[in-house]
């Protein structure tokens, strides 16, 4: 049928073609009907802002929202430096014999530890608990470690392996998270690892608290006063629940290599806020015999003294007890990167020919944790006439972070909602000497390093004295030994090498493993 509208008998045809050229001079073209769309959404947008405004900068004054925003924008941000790093790569900056990032490698320290060519004191150990007497020995017991070292990963369901692979896709919002998911695959694949139970050292149970708590739907609710949902106690439970379901059906497929370990020849890693309360509901021979892995070192809140301390109660007050033992736990490095260490390496920051101006420098948030709260006006006031550069607004950008790292002699790790954050990795990677304010912190790898010969530990009671403490200590030698031990605190991305974070940590697993009797 025809639709165009025709004369009808006795219609003026003129007419009728007269009346359909108005109408389409009337109608306005599609582009002029778009734009005006366009700009009445953007006019109503800017008066809906204009009226909003102020609730909204309140709301951004929160400690809850301002730390969701800051962290992803921070997110984002880093996203971006990380795919211009790689863009970029190296160049002609590289050591002599490189790893992944262009840094020297452990294994050739330790060829030159062999042939006399570096120092059998070549590094600074801790000599009394980690029983290597030099450098030399440390290279013997990274050598054996293979060999004397093997984990065997339990079975996980299906339906728990697509749960775990699906929250390994969200993103998160502290680098430090992702050394679970490093951990877990390197322990599963790497040269630690066998397919056969009956050849193991220990059997590794593959549970993981960090991606458990992205899935819990009860942790997007804003729930807690400072610290944000984390602060809810039915949130911890409801992970601690699912972490203990997800252990018995590990043990119900896993029977027979369940049962042929001791229960202190069982290794399980948790590296969440909660730290080791993760298993309170679970299994008592996990909780209380396994070796655990863990991402946070802190001690308990506070003591019978320091509950009748109103500033003692300040800074515990979003502290989580942790439960550390470092007789039978082992602290995870808290922190990995793909690019931080190769732009470390362009900018040429480890080396002696890198000028420092900086004294003192931190970035980071008052809203993170009641430390910083109570010790930061003390600071603030003794940077007074010094090179200092210290900013507590929150992050910034990529670059500007990155350089300042690199042109700071030391820089602050204070105590956040956590001890452990990614900010140490950050500061040890740029080659900055470390001043930790973190009272009870047990330093990852303190049992095999030193932290005294390449960092300055300062007691959140004696912030005040900082300038003089600075003034007394010797930064060239501080340096010089950070330098030396640089390599060992790093995770590679393409898979680990001889005597870096991973290796460090399973030579942490072997050392207690060694215990079981």
């Amino acid at each position: 049928m025809n639709r165009r509208r025709r004369a009808e008998d006795g219609d003026d045809i003129e007419a009728v073609v007269e009346r359909r050229v108005s109408s389409k001079k009337a109608r306005p073209p599609a582009r002029t009907t778009f734009l005006r769309r366009i700009t009445f959404a953007l006019t109503t947008a800017l008066v809906t802002f204009a009226c909003v405004k102020n609730d909204l900068y309140a709301n951004m004054r929160k400690p809850e929202v301002y730390k969701v925003v800051d962290a992803g924008r921070g997110t984002v941000r880093w996203a971006i430096e990380e795919r211009v790093s790689a863009w970029n790569g190296v160049g002609a900056h590289a050591a002599k014999f490189p790893d992944e990032f262009g840094l020297r490698r452990v294994q050739s320290m330790c060829d030159e530890i062999a042939v006399g060519s570096l120092s059998a004191t070549y590094w600074p150990l801790n000599v009394n608990s980690s029983g290597f007497s030099d450098s030399r020995a440390l290279c013997e017991a990274l050598n054996d470690l293979p060999g004397t070292l093997r984990l065997y990963t339990l079975k996980t369901p299906r339906v728990t392996r697509l749960k775990y692979a699906f929250a390994e896709k969200i993103p998160t919002f502290n680098r430090g998270y992702g050394v679970e998911t490093y951990l877990a695959r390197e322990i599963e694949r790497g040269p630690f690892a066998t397919r056969s139970f009956k050849d193991a050292t220990a059997i590794f149970i593959p549970v993981r608290p960090y991606l458990q708590r992205l899935l819990t739907a009860e942790a997007y609710v804003m729930a807690g006063p400072a610290k944000g949902s984390n602060n809810n106690g039915a949130i911890r439970q409801a992970i601690r629940d699912r972490l203990s379901r997800d252990i018995e059906r590990v043990k119900a497929i896993n029977a027979e290599a369940w049962t042929s370990k001791q229960k202190c020849a069982r290794v399980v890693m948790t590296n969440i806020d909660i730290g080791l309360s993760a298993f309170d509901s679970s299994d008592d021979e996990v909780r209380h015999g396994a070796v655990v892995i863990t991402g946070n070192s802190e001690l308990p809140i506070q003591n019978s003294e320091d509950a009748k301390d109103d500033e003692a109660r300040a800074r515990r007050a979003n502290a989580v007890q942790a439960g550390f033992d470092p007789a039978r736990h082992v602290a995870i490095w808290f922190g990995i990167s793909s690019h931080l260490p190769r732009e470390v390496v362009r900018m040429g920051a480890l080396k002696s020919t890198n000028v420092r101006t900086i004294e003192v420098s931190f970035r980071g948030s008052m809203h993170r944790g009641g430390v910083r709260r109570v010790v930061f006006p003390t600071l603030k006031q003794a940077e007074a006439g010094r090179g200092w550069d210290l900013s507590t607004s929150g992050q910034d950008k990529p670059r500007d972070y990155m350089t300042m790292l690199s042109k700071s002699k030391y820089c602050l790790y204070v105590y956040g909602d956590r001890a452990h954050t990614a900010r140490l990795y950050d500061i040890i990677t740029f080659g900055c000497v470390p001043v930790i304010v973190a009272d009870g912190y047990d330093l990852p790898f303190s049992w095999l390093f030193d932290w005294s010969k390449f960092s300055v530990r300062v007691l959140e009671d004696d912030v005040a004295t900082l300038p003089s403490i600075l003034d007394r200590a010797d930064y060239d030698s501080l340096r010089r030994e950070l330098v030396k031990v640089h390599s060992f605190f790093q995770y590679h991305n393409r898979g680990s090498i001889f005597g870096d974070a991973f290796w460090i940590t399973m030579l942490g697993v072997r050392r207690q493993l060694a215990k079981c009797t």
